[in-house]
């Protein structure tokens, strides 16, 4: 209480305000949001989806290590959203189907943004 009554009466209150917005501006949070929303389309979400659905004990380290490997790399490309899956349906071949109709689903859910 005595920091609400005492410290922030005497603070000007669009000080706090300002600030946000100004960081919120800055080119390297934006770079980083949507750097991390990239890793995320490409790698983390199929990789969860992978895990998920298809991987049984013995294939998820094979899952991890082509996550590694693509995280090690991490280019930003048209190419390299699919990069991951087919690196992993090179892995597992009997996955395919289930790889495709995943990029497809994905793929419909992408057409509406």
């Amino acid at each position: 209480m005595k920091y609400i009554s005492e410290v922030r009466a005497e603070a000007q209150p669009n000080e706090l305000v300002k600030a946000v917005m100004r960081f919120l501006r800055a080119k390297p949070f934006f770079t980083a949001i949507l750097a991390r929303g990239a890793v995320f389309r490409g790698e983390i979400g199929p990789g969860r989806f992978f895990l998920n659905s298809l991987a049984t004990r013995t294939t998820a380290y094979s899952i991890g290590e082509c996550l590694r490997e693509r995280l090690c790399v991490l280019d930003i490309s048209p190419d390299s959203v699919t990069a991951f899956r087919s690196m992993v349906a090179a892995k597992h071949s009997s996955w395919a189907n289930a790889i495709d109709g995943y990029t497809k689903q994905r793929e419909d859910a992408d057409r509406l943004f």
